[in-house]
């Protein structure tokens, strides 16, 4: 009899075992994606031949429309490989390839220093308004795209314990308050676009030489000046947003983030 009462025992050890191993998040194997190769193929590299290619004379010279040509090729390079390698398509790369045909098609097209500026106050006002309509009517917000998604955030189980602490209110709140952070740097670079290529482009021909190199330079001169200050709004948003999912969650920045 002894034997058999200890025979029993060994099942419910090993269903232990599994229980605990199941409460452990997934580890994501998939390949991730370097962010600084993504900006510098799909944002540096690309002004930087808009710029210093575009001359008529040089050794490397190859005039407006062939420097255009070039800008644009690196983008859809990248983000075919992008596609191949993770079989998704690059945001970053759509958006390049965008700017760049937009830029230099207006550049060669001899438009007004306005138009230009406008164009490129545009699109960062696009996106902080869809930012925020998205909130407020979709299901699918936008934040979730830049900040809170699966890439960065265990989001499966940061939303499973704000059910357990009947926390969503409080989470709402957060999506809420970040949404608003988040769209607020985008109408900052909205403003700032529209004054940066007035100033560079103003007395300038359109589709000069002169023209395009300004248009290059100003979209390096861009990353730094409208870019970083942008990037710090997101990094405060980002850490924000960090704090306050620890906060409702009680999870700490490990536990919130995805594993690696």
């Amino acid at each position: 009899m002894p034997e058999e009462s200890d025979t029993p025992n060994e099942p419910a050890a090993e269903s232990t075992e599994v229980h605990a191993d199941a409460s452990k998040p997934a580890v994501n194997a998939e390949p991730q994606e370097n962010p600084l190769i993504n900006i510098l193929l799909n944002v540096i590299v690309p002004a930087v031949v808009l710029s210093h290619l575009s001359k008529e004379d040089g050794r490397f010279a190859l005039g407006p429309q062939n420097a255009l040509i070039v800008a644009v090729l690196i983008p859809i390079g990248y983000g075919i490989y992008h596609f191949v390698k993770f079989r998704k398509v690059n945001l970053f790369s759509v958006l390049g390839f965008v700017s760049v045909v937009l830029t230099g098609g207006l550049g060669l097209m001899k438009t007004e220093a306005i138009w230009f500026a406008l164009k490129e106050a545009l699109v960062p006002l696009i996106l902080g308004l869809a930012i925020l309509l998205s909130q407020y009517f979709t299901s699918k917000p936008l934040v979730r795209v830049f900040l809170f998604n699966p890439d960065f955030f265990d989001v499966p189980r940061i939303e499973r314990v704000v059910e357990e602490k009947n926390e969503q209110v409080a989470f709402d709140k957060t999506m809420r308050v970040a949404t608003w952070l988040l769209a607020g740097s985008f109408l900052l670079s909205t403003v700032l676009n529209f004054i940066l290529w007035m100033y560079l482009l103003r007395g300038k021909l359109g589709g000069s030489t002169e023209y395009m190199e300004a248009i290059g330079k100003g979209t390096w001169v861009g990353f730094l000046v409208i870019g970083l200050p942008a990037m710090a709004i997101l990094l405060f948003t980002f850490l924000k947003l960090m704090g306050d999912l620890s906060r409702i969650t009680g999870l700490n920045k490990e536990e919130l983030m995805l594993p690696r």
